[in-house]
């Protein structure tokens, strides 16, 4: 068994076809299919059912392409010791967050860790936490950064706290109720509402802070788990949602959004960096670091 060979399997199981993983590996469909069939020899047994309709792996092959997956990721993360033994920063790094941190946190710490090393190839993916989760354990990325069901150890998962975030109500500062001093949660159904598609970690917790307070939850006008999307409405129109307050702080002095003043209405989330194990490759580490440094200057200016 070959690194190559367990390469070119999860190649072709990513796709499902493998002529389309011979042009995205830069071989011939006859130089991979003669290199999959040295693996099933090796292994005396059959990794691929084929068909017209491609292929798909046998219970050997999902096995295999497991496993197979987690020894080319840590053959990265041996790459990126290995350089950063010699001086060089180089490697992959693969990141999954939540809509609202991809638009505050985990760019900026990218773009940190890019300033110090640009050598370093990084891919971030925006997602519900579920799908972040399920691509983590897949192996298809490094670390998640996010918030949900903290079920982290019975998924043999690593995680470690970053902040405690705390949750308000959004609207644009000209919406009517931005401008009252005292605000019921009763008020607010009165307003078209912004919430996460139902299943939603963020969901449940909209909906379970208002039958807390004896009101039926609001009926939403949009759904949607995107960040962008959320702010845009919120900024076009009487919209309501919930956000984290670090990103709509300081909305009363100007700034692009404002927290409604709705005694009880907040929570506090966690906000985590998950991983498959709790040692990480260089880049991961280096990331992880300047993430906590950004975590903790959001909580001290919140302080202040």
């Amino acid at each position: 068994m070959e690194m190559r060979q367990l390469e070119h399997l999860v190649a072709v199981l990513e796709v499902g076809s493998i002529g389309k993983a011979a042009q995205q590996l830069g071989l011939t469909q006859p130089a991979l299919t003669q290199s999959l069939r040295r693996l099933e020899h090796g292994l005396d047994v059959a990794l691929l059912e084929r068909s017209p309709q491609g292929v798909a792996p046998t219970e050997a092959g999902r096995a295999l392409a497991a496993r197979a997956r987690s020894i080319l990721l840590e053959a990265q993360h041996a790459h990126a010791e290995v350089d950063a033994v010699v001086g060089r920063m180089r490697g992959r790094l693969a990141i999954g967050c939540g809509p609202s941190l991809a638009v505050s946190l985990v760019p900026v710490a990218v773009a940190r860790v890019l300033a110090r090393y640009p050598q370093i190839a990084v891919t971030v993916h925006e997602g519900t936490s579920d799908l972040m989760m399920a691509e983590l354990e897949r192996g298809t990325i490094d670390l998640v950064v996010g918030t949900g069901p903290e079920n982290f150890a019975q998924r043999g998962l690593h995680a470690d706290l970053l902040m405690r975030d705390a949750m308000v109500i959004a609207a644009r500062p000209e919406h009517p109720l931005a401008r009252q001093r005292s605000v019921t949660l009763s008020d607010t159904l009165a307003y078209p509402w912004i919430v996460p598609a139902v299943g939603d970690f963020l969901r449940g917790r909209i909906e379970a802070a208002f039958c807390g307070a004896g009101l039926s939850p609001p009926v939403p006008t949009v759904q949607t788990n995107s960040g962008s999307v959320i702010r845009g409405l919120l900024l076009s129109g009487d919209f309501l949602s919930f956000l984290p307050k670090r990103l709509v702080k300081g909305a009363n002095q100007g700034s692009a959004l404002a927290a409604v003043r709705v005694s009880g209405s907040g929570w506090t989330r966690k906000v985590h960096v998950i991983s498959r194990a709790a040692s990480v490759n260089r880049p991961g580490r280096l990331f992880v670091s300047l993430l906590r440094r950004l975590c903790s200057d959001e909580v001290a200016s919140d302080q202040i």
